[in-house]
């Protein structure tokens, strides 16, 4: 029978039940909907702060780049010895001018004197594509030399990596301006890349939440994120090297680095 025939007249939601319940429920429905939406919006906000922060920062160490290979080609290429030889690999000594430039601890310049003079045999090139984060493999890494080289020095530590590794992938903390190196092997060979970041998040959880987000433009650009600069080569587009040079044959001078003084080279030996 027709509502009208009952006397009963009105739209059909006067003639659906209204309780208190009802009322609670869609106004905390309407609430749930401007949390969200405040939610994004500062989240959005959040994010679009963040990418202008770090374009302005990774402009800043881009200019770096140019500067500072010139202050490495014109620095000492020195030997560094250990336990093992007297002179088992090349060792970068900085002026007391570019260490108060850069922020270089001891540590970059053992690793800078293998990967410049020894295996990119100081081909500005290379070493430019080395700063901008490219993903490099020596191709035949004999003995793994390079691999346990740098496992060997202080603050090497084994982490995780998306990059495919045989064996542990293994990060090691550098200066403010190199900020991290990572490696592993395929096979016979080893493969290095410098990163934006360093991915230690007990330790730095603040360079860590960069580096997530360095990966996350990665992702979007297909480019490695370096300390100074992007890199068309990646694990999939490798910059592959074929030979590394002795260190004996490479080193400028035979004499390992003086030590720190105001006016001298200042060492950086580890």
């Amino acid at each position: 029978m027709a509502p009208e025939a009952l006397g009963v007249t009105g739209t059909r939601e006067n003639l659906l039940p209204t309780t208190d319940s009802d009322a609670r429920q869609a106004a905390h429905r309407k609430g749930s909907c401007r949390c969200c939406r405040l939610g994004c919006l500062a989240f959005s906000a959040a994010l679009i702060i963040c990418i202008i922060l770090t374009t302005i920062h990774r402009a800043s160490e881009i200019a770096l780049l140019h500067p500072f290979i010139l202050a490495l080609q014109e620095s000492e290429i020195a030997c560094r010895a250990s336990k093992k030889a007297l002179c088992e690999s090349c060792s970068i000594c900085f002026s007391s001018i570019v260490m108060r430039q850069y922020e270089m601890p001891q540590v970059d310049a053992a690793v800078l004197g293998v990967l410049f003079a020894q295996l990119a045999e100081r081909n500005t090139t290379v070493l430019k594509d080395f700063l901008q984060g490219a993903h490099v493999v020596l191709a035949d890494d004999t003995g793994s030399w390079m691999y346990d080289f740098l496992k060997s020095l202080p603050g090497a530590h084994a982490r995780i990596s998306s990059h495919r590794s045989d064996r542990d992938a293994y990060g090691i903390p550098l200066g403010s301006d190199l900020q991290s190196l990572l490696w592993g092997t395929l096979g016979k060979s080893t493969w290095v890349q410098l990163e934006g970041h360093h991915w230690d998040p007990l330790r730095d959880p603040l360079s860590s939440f960069r580096h997530a987000f360095d990966y996350v433009k990665y992702k979007i650009s297909g480019r490695n994120v370096g300390p100074l600069g992007y890199s068309v080569y990646t694990d999939r587009n490798p910059l592959i090297l074929t030979t590394m040079r002795n260190a004996t044959e490479t080193c400028s001078s035979r004499m390992q680095c003086e030590a720190p003084s105001a006016t001298s080279g200042v060492a950086v030996q580890i």
